[in-house]
């Protein structure tokens, strides 16, 4: 379910904050129990300066949550999915999309509000 998703990021954020893992770690790797990713995962040919979803996660009406790789400034943000929609429910409803919002869209939106 697209709450559960949202919930699991929020935790992930606040995993990485309460362990200072931003003052570790330069890059980010997280993926769904359920995704496979069956290539080899070469992060030093990834410019560390993008945000990065496997070829077909993406797509015109959203991008999955099943695999991302991020940078220690984008990590917080990526993951950041529930915090504005809660603030502000009006702007991201199904009304303001001009189409029925699911967990894809919203990911592109709220990726798409933080460049």
């Amino acid at each position: 379910s697209g709450a559960v998703i949202f919930m699991i990021r929020y935790f992930i954020k606040q995993f990485l904050l309460e362990n200072n893992l931003l003052d570790i770690y330069d890059r980010f790797v997280v993926t769904r129990s359920d995704h496979f990713y069956g290539c080899p995962h070469d992060l030093s040919l990834l410019d560390p300066r993008y945000l990065w979803v496997p070829v077909g996660e993406d797509y015109r009406y959203g991008i999955t949550d099943r695999h991302l790789v991020a940078n220690k400034a984008q990590i917080l943000p990526a993951l950041s999915i529930l915090d504005p929609v809660i603030r502000y429910p009006d702007k991201y409803s199904s009304k303001s999309f001009n189409r029925l919002i699911n967990p894809e869209l919203l990911i592109k939106k709220r990726w798409q509000q933080e460049r």
